[in-house]
Parts: C-alpha cells; structure tokens; sequence
C-alpha cells in the first residue's frame, strides 16, 4: 500500500483538555475531574483524544454504577 500523504495529530493542551471536561455531564465530570487533579500520569495521557475518550467512557460507567 502506498500512502499519498499522512496526517499528524497534535496532542490536545490542558486547556482543551479542561473545556472538553467541563461539557461532560456533572458525575463523569467529577469522575474524571478527580482522577486528573491527583494523577499526573493521566492527565498527560488526556492529552491523546483517544485515552481521553475512553477515560469519560469508563468514568461515566464508575459514576453510573453507584
């Protein structure tokens, strides 16, 4: 396969970061608000929309189970 061109996806910054965290839902925002202030290793893995992605799918699956 040859490509024709390719894409760079830049990390996402704290403040995009921050703005997407603030649109969730108040329990997932909690969640995931809680987990990033005290782990600085995921927060800098929030910073791949992908890891992001499945943080607020799996905080949103702690704050539903309660």
């Amino acid at each position: 396969m040859q490509l024709v061109g390719a894409i760079k996806l830049q990390p996402l910054t704290s403040e995009q970061v921050d703005h997407y965290i603030d649109s969730l839902p108040e329990t997932t925002k909690s969640q995931l608000g809680a987990a990033l202030d005290v782990d600085p290793t995921l927060h800098e893995l929030s910073k791949s929309p992908l890891m992001l992605s499945v943080m607020t799918l799996a905080a949103g699956e702690l704050g539903s189970s309660k």
